[in-house]
């Protein structure tokens, strides 16, 4: 019979994924481990008939800042699943399985007092460095045609204790806005780097502190465990402004 691959399914359960199907219609096993050494559990799963699809129910479920931020910051071990009908094998790793995942595992408290902002760190940064760079960007008119003027303000560089100019590590570069200019941000008005956008960290009275959504696509070492550091941060810190700012 030839086999025609259907979309895989995946259950997320406890972190680890389970599920890999096929549209043939007869019971297919699945081998299941998280260790290759370790004796298989072997599954079987059936084509659902139409009428259990219909009785699939689907809700969605709203979590809190503080419960998506453990969520993101989950540590996922490897599972491994083979097929074997289809002879595939596939495996889901986690770079850095002992990633934190609450806010006692990011115990080093970055604080600026000058801008009123906070950043949490863990363990392993100890003995991070700080530098304060300076963003521009143009400043373009309602209408996007014309150039009008300029926009600068602070950056916040939180560089890895590691890092070394022979192998740098993913530094976590924070863009400092006034209320102000990060409406203009918003409107697309000004415009930080090349490619992307900036998303929210946290914000004051005075203050919007961003990052770049593309931060981190160099690859640098240590981009993996920058980026979950920043998620958490993001997550600790909603709700966010409006992604619009209100008129």
């Amino acid at each position: 019979m030839k086999h025609k691959i259907f979309p895989c399914l995946a259950l997320v359960l406890s972190g680890v994924l389970f599920g890999c199907s096929t549209t043939v219609e007869s019971p297919r096993e699945y081998l299941v481990t998280h260790d290759p050494a370790e004796r298989p559990d072997i599954l079987s799963y059936s084509k659902p008939s139409a009428e259990s699809l219909k009785k699939i129910k689907i809700e969605r479920v709203f979590l809190t800042g503080e419960q998506s931020a453990k969520m993101i910051m989950l540590p996922k071990s490897e599972t491994r699943f083979h097929t074997r009908s289809l002879g595939c094998s596939t495996a889901v790793e986690n770079a850095n399985s002992n990633a934190p995942n609450h806010l006692s595992d990011l115990p080093i408290r970055y604080h600026n007092a000058k801008y009123g902002f906070t950043f949490f760190l863990p363990a392993s940064w100890k003995g991070y460095s700080v530098l304060i760079q300076q963003w521009e960007s143009e400043l373009r008119s309602a209408d996007y045609q014309t150039v009008i003027g300029m926009e600068h303000g602070p950056m916040i560089v939180l560089r890895n204790p590691q890092w070394k100019a022979s192998e740098p590590n993913q530094d976590i570069p924070i863009v400092v806005f006034t209320r102000s200019q990060w409406e203009l941000e918003i409107k697309e008005r000004i415009n930080i780097g090349a490619g992307g956008s900036e998303k929210e960290i946290a914000h004051n009275a005075k203050y919007v502190f961003a990052i770049s959504t593309r931060f981190d696509w160099g690859e640098l070492k240590g981009f993996q465990e920058a980026g979950r550091i920043v998620d958490y941060n993001q997550a600790a810190n909603e709700p966010h402004l409006p992604d619009k700012p209100e008129k």
